[in-house]
Protein backbone atom coordinates (compact mmCIF):
# COMPACT_ATOMS: atom_id res chain seq x y z
CA UNK A 1 0.00 0.00 0.00
CA UNK A 2 1.84 3.37 -1.02
CA UNK A 3 2.21 6.44 1.69
CA UNK A 4 3.05 9.63 0.47
CA UNK A 5 6.25 9.54 2.61
CA UNK A 6 7.53 13.37 1.27
CA UNK A 7 7.06 14.80 4.72
CA UNK A 8 8.81 11.89 6.70
CA UNK A 9 12.78 11.80 7.26
CA UNK A 10 14.60 9.45 5.73
CA UNK A 11 16.52 6.96 8.16
CA UNK A 12 19.75 4.87 6.70
CA UNK A 13 22.92 3.59 7.24
CA UNK A 14 24.62 7.01 7.45
CA UNK A 15 22.32 9.22 9.49
CA UNK A 16 20.75 6.37 12.16
CA UNK A 17 23.02 6.97 15.14
CA UNK A 18 22.57 10.56 14.80
CA UNK A 19 19.15 10.37 14.76
CA UNK A 20 18.72 8.14 18.11
CA UNK A 21 21.09 10.74 19.33
CA UNK A 22 18.35 13.51 18.88
CA UNK A 23 15.34 11.74 19.68
CA UNK A 24 16.65 11.65 23.17
CA UNK A 25 18.61 14.93 23.39
CA UNK A 26 15.02 16.48 21.68
CA UNK A 27 12.19 14.40 22.37
CA UNK A 28 13.03 13.28 25.85
CA UNK A 29 10.28 11.33 27.38
CA UNK A 30 8.18 13.07 30.59
CA UNK A 31 9.13 11.59 33.71
CA UNK A 32 5.63 10.74 34.48
CA UNK A 33 5.16 8.27 31.44
CA UNK A 34 7.03 5.52 33.95
CA UNK A 35 7.37 2.69 32.70
CA UNK A 36 4.60 3.40 30.28
CA UNK A 37 1.39 1.37 30.84
CA UNK A 38 -1.73 3.33 31.29
CA UNK A 39 -2.83 2.13 34.89
CA UNK A 40 -2.68 -1.06 37.09
CA UNK A 41 -5.88 -2.01 37.56
CA UNK A 42 -8.36 -4.89 35.75
CA UNK A 43 -10.86 -2.62 34.34
CA UNK A 44 -9.48 0.15 32.54
CA UNK A 45 -11.87 3.50 30.98
CA UNK A 46 -10.14 5.00 27.87
CA UNK A 47 -11.18 8.40 26.22
CA UNK A 48 -10.33 8.43 22.64
CA UNK A 49 -11.95 11.27 20.33
CA UNK A 50 -15.99 10.95 21.66
CA UNK A 51 -16.18 7.18 22.31
CA UNK A 52 -15.25 5.65 25.96
CA UNK A 53 -13.79 2.12 25.71
CA UNK A 54 -14.05 -0.61 28.52
CA UNK A 55 -10.78 -2.62 28.82
CA UNK A 56 -10.13 -5.34 30.71
CA UNK A 57 -6.67 -6.20 31.96
CA UNK A 58 -5.03 -8.72 34.11
CA UNK A 59 -2.61 -7.40 37.03
CA UNK A 60 -2.35 -10.77 38.36
CA UNK A 61 -0.87 -12.36 35.13
CA UNK A 62 1.17 -9.07 34.48
CA UNK A 63 2.81 -9.89 38.21
CA UNK A 64 3.01 -13.41 37.50
CA UNK A 65 6.10 -15.44 36.32
CA UNK A 66 4.71 -16.43 32.94
CA UNK A 67 7.37 -18.31 30.69
CA UNK A 68 5.46 -16.54 27.58
CA UNK A 69 5.40 -12.90 29.02
CA UNK A 70 3.17 -10.55 30.91
CA UNK A 71 3.71 -7.50 29.20
CA UNK A 72 0.87 -7.94 27.02
CA UNK A 73 -1.61 -8.39 29.84
CA UNK A 74 -1.83 -4.61 30.21
CA UNK A 75 -2.60 -1.60 27.85
CA UNK A 76 0.49 0.31 26.97
CA UNK A 77 0.22 4.31 26.75
CA UNK A 78 2.14 3.82 22.97
CA UNK A 79 -0.52 2.21 21.78
CA UNK A 80 -3.26 5.20 22.57
CA UNK A 81 -0.74 7.88 21.27
CA UNK A 82 -0.89 6.11 17.78
CA UNK A 83 -4.27 5.76 17.66
CA UNK A 84 -4.92 9.39 18.67
CA UNK A 85 -2.06 10.41 15.79
CA UNK A 86 -4.24 8.27 13.50
CA UNK A 87 -7.38 10.00 14.34
CA UNK A 88 -5.62 13.81 13.43
CA UNK A 89 -7.56 15.35 10.92
CA UNK A 90 -5.90 14.98 7.33
CA UNK A 91 -3.66 12.09 8.71
CA UNK A 92 -2.17 10.52 5.44
CA UNK A 93 -1.31 6.89 6.84
CA UNK A 94 -4.98 7.16 8.44
CA UNK A 95 -6.68 8.11 4.72
CA UNK A 96 -4.80 5.11 3.35
CA UNK A 97 -5.71 2.55 5.81
CA UNK A 98 -9.21 3.24 5.84
CA UNK A 99 -10.65 0.50 4.27
CA UNK A 100 -7.64 -2.09 3.68
CA UNK A 101 -6.29 -5.17 5.41
CA UNK A 102 -4.47 -5.08 8.53
CA UNK A 103 -2.33 -6.92 10.84
CA UNK A 104 -1.03 -6.21 13.93
CA UNK A 105 1.83 -7.91 15.79
CA UNK A 106 1.67 -7.87 19.80
CA UNK A 107 -1.64 -6.54 20.10
CA UNK A 108 -1.91 -7.43 23.96
CA UNK A 109 -4.96 -8.05 26.22
CA UNK A 110 -6.70 -4.44 25.09
CA UNK A 111 -7.41 -4.74 21.03
CA UNK A 112 -7.39 -0.90 21.36
CA UNK A 113 -6.28 -0.30 18.21
CA UNK A 114 -8.38 -3.31 16.30
CA UNK A 115 -11.53 -1.35 18.19
CA UNK A 116 -10.53 1.86 17.16
CA UNK A 117 -8.63 2.18 13.73
CA UNK A 118 -9.50 -1.64 13.13
CA UNK A 119 -13.58 -0.83 12.89
CA UNK A 120 -12.34 1.63 9.83
CA UNK A 121 -10.63 -1.03 8.04
CA UNK A 122 -12.02 -4.36 6.18
CA UNK A 123 -10.50 -6.50 7.81
CA UNK A 124 -8.39 -6.58 10.95
CA UNK A 125 -6.39 -9.31 12.25
CA UNK A 126 -5.21 -8.96 15.93
CA UNK A 127 -1.95 -11.45 16.72
CA UNK A 128 0.06 -12.51 19.84
CA UNK A 129 0.57 -15.21 22.39
CA UNK A 130 -2.02 -17.83 23.06
CA UNK A 131 -2.23 -16.67 27.17
CA UNK A 132 -3.62 -13.24 26.18
CA UNK A 133 -6.14 -14.00 23.87
CA UNK A 134 -9.32 -14.38 25.96
CA UNK A 135 -9.47 -11.42 27.61
CA UNK A 136 -7.67 -9.80 23.73
CA UNK A 137 -11.58 -11.20 22.34
CA UNK A 138 -13.65 -9.78 25.22
CA UNK A 139 -12.49 -6.54 24.63
CA UNK A 140 -12.95 -6.45 21.11
CA UNK A 141 -16.91 -7.47 21.74
CA UNK A 142 -17.14 -5.17 24.44
CA UNK A 143 -15.50 -2.44 22.20
CA UNK A 144 -15.46 -3.36 18.65
CA UNK A 145 -19.35 -3.51 17.79
CA UNK A 146 -20.82 -4.05 14.23
CA UNK A 147 -18.03 -7.01 12.83
CA UNK A 148 -17.84 -9.91 11.06
CA UNK A 149 -15.46 -13.16 12.47
CA UNK A 150 -14.17 -16.04 12.08
CA UNK A 151 -12.42 -16.36 15.66
CA UNK A 152 -14.03 -14.20 17.55
CA UNK A 153 -17.70 -15.71 18.77
CA UNK A 154 -20.16 -12.45 18.89
CA UNK A 155 -24.31 -12.79 18.49
CA UNK A 156 -24.10 -9.25 16.49
CA UNK A 157 -24.38 -10.05 12.88
CA UNK A 158 -24.11 -7.12 10.76
CA UNK A 159 -26.77 -5.95 8.30
CA UNK A 160 -24.02 -4.58 5.70
CA UNK A 161 -21.60 -6.39 3.81
CA UNK A 162 -19.41 -3.64 4.46
CA UNK A 163 -18.91 -4.17 7.93
CA UNK A 164 -15.13 -4.87 8.92
CA UNK A 165 -13.78 -8.23 9.40
CA UNK A 166 -11.70 -8.58 12.83
CA UNK A 167 -9.97 -11.69 13.83
CA UNK A 168 -7.86 -12.23 16.88
CA UNK A 169 -5.05 -15.64 16.31
CA UNK A 170 -2.12 -16.56 18.10
CA UNK A 171 1.20 -15.84 16.57
CA UNK A 172 4.67 -16.46 18.41
CA UNK A 173 7.07 -13.84 16.76
CA UNK A 174 9.94 -17.24 17.97
CA UNK A 175 8.25 -19.61 16.03
CA UNK A 176 7.40 -17.89 13.25
CA UNK A 177 4.64 -19.66 12.43
CA UNK A 178 2.06 -18.18 10.35
CA UNK A 179 -0.39 -21.05 9.08
CA UNK A 180 -3.11 -19.51 12.00
CA UNK A 181 -2.36 -15.75 10.19
CA UNK A 182 -2.74 -17.40 6.90
CA UNK A 183 -6.52 -19.25 7.28
CA UNK A 184 -8.07 -15.25 8.03
CA UNK A 185 -5.74 -13.67 5.30
CA UNK A 186 -5.76 -14.81 1.98
CA UNK A 187 -2.46 -12.93 0.80
CA UNK A 188 -0.73 -10.27 2.68
CA UNK A 189 -1.73 -7.55 4.85
CA UNK A 190 -1.62 -3.56 3.11
CA UNK A 191 -0.44 -2.93 6.85
CA UNK A 192 1.20 -4.30 9.91
CA UNK A 193 1.20 -2.74 12.75
CA UNK A 194 3.19 -2.95 16.28
CA UNK A 195 2.83 -0.80 19.56
CA UNK A 196 5.40 -0.73 21.99
CA UNK A 197 6.80 -4.09 21.38
CA UNK A 198 9.86 -3.20 20.51
CA UNK A 199 10.94 -3.14 24.73
CA UNK A 200 13.68 -6.32 25.11
CA UNK A 201 17.11 -6.68 22.98
CA UNK A 202 16.43 -10.69 22.88
CA UNK A 203 13.27 -10.18 20.73
CA UNK A 204 14.03 -7.65 18.26
CA UNK A 205 15.57 -9.62 15.52
CA UNK A 206 12.97 -11.78 15.60
CA UNK A 207 10.03 -8.97 15.74
CA UNK A 208 11.72 -7.84 12.33
CA UNK A 209 11.98 -11.18 11.26
CA UNK A 210 8.32 -11.57 11.93
CA UNK A 211 7.82 -8.44 9.65
CA UNK A 212 9.73 -9.14 7.31
CA UNK A 213 8.29 -12.92 7.01
CA UNK A 214 4.58 -11.56 6.97
CA UNK A 215 4.81 -8.50 4.30
CA UNK A 216 4.62 -8.55 1.21
CA UNK A 217 5.95 -6.10 -1.59
CA UNK A 218 3.79 -3.42 -1.17
CA UNK A 219 2.97 -3.38 2.34
CA UNK A 220 3.24 -0.44 4.57
CA UNK A 221 4.43 -1.32 7.81
CA UNK A 222 3.90 1.38 10.91
CA UNK A 223 5.71 0.90 14.76
CA UNK A 224 4.79 2.89 17.27
CA UNK A 225 7.23 2.79 20.45
CA UNK A 226 8.05 4.55 23.77
CA UNK A 227 11.04 6.37 23.79
CA UNK A 228 13.30 4.02 26.68
CA UNK A 229 16.50 2.93 26.85
CA UNK A 230 18.52 4.31 23.10
CA UNK A 231 19.90 1.00 22.62
CA UNK A 232 16.44 -0.44 22.08
CA UNK A 233 15.88 1.65 19.31
CA UNK A 234 19.47 1.68 18.19
CA UNK A 235 19.19 -1.81 17.96
CA UNK A 236 15.76 -2.13 15.98
CA UNK A 237 16.67 0.55 13.22
CA UNK A 238 20.03 -1.33 13.06
CA UNK A 239 18.08 -4.68 12.23
CA UNK A 240 15.42 -3.16 10.26
CA UNK A 241 17.83 -1.30 7.75
CA UNK A 242 18.60 -4.55 6.42
CA UNK A 243 15.40 -5.73 5.00
CA UNK A 244 13.08 -2.25 5.19
CA UNK A 245 13.38 1.47 3.95
CA UNK A 246 12.84 3.18 7.55
CA UNK A 247 11.07 6.64 7.46
CA UNK A 248 10.95 8.83 11.09
CA UNK A 249 7.60 10.14 11.18
CA UNK A 250 8.15 13.84 13.05
CA UNK A 251 5.83 15.28 15.56
CA UNK A 252 3.63 12.31 17.41
CA UNK A 253 4.19 13.12 21.14
CA UNK A 254 7.21 14.30 23.11
CA UNK A 255 8.40 10.63 24.46
CA UNK A 256 6.87 8.73 21.53
CA UNK A 257 7.90 8.00 18.03
CA UNK A 258 6.66 6.40 15.05
CA UNK A 259 8.42 4.83 11.74
CA UNK A 260 6.80 3.73 8.71
CA UNK A 261 8.47 1.44 6.76
CA UNK A 262 8.32 -0.30 3.46
CA UNK A 263 10.44 -3.95 2.14
CA UNK A 264 13.20 -3.13 0.41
Amino acid sequence: MIVDTSLFEVIDRDSFEEHVFEMYMDNVAPESLSLGYIARKDELRLNIGDEEYLIKQSISALNSNNKDGTTGFVTWSASKVVVEWLFQRGNRVFSAIKGSTVLELGSGVSGLVACTIGRQCRQYVCTDQQGVMKLLKSNIITNGDGFYSSTIETDYHPRSEKAPRLDAVVYDWEQQDTRAIQEVMDKHPDFIITCDTIYNPYLIPYLVRSIETLAGPETGVLVGLQLRETGLLSEFLDAGLDRFRIYYVPKVQDGYAVYYMEKI
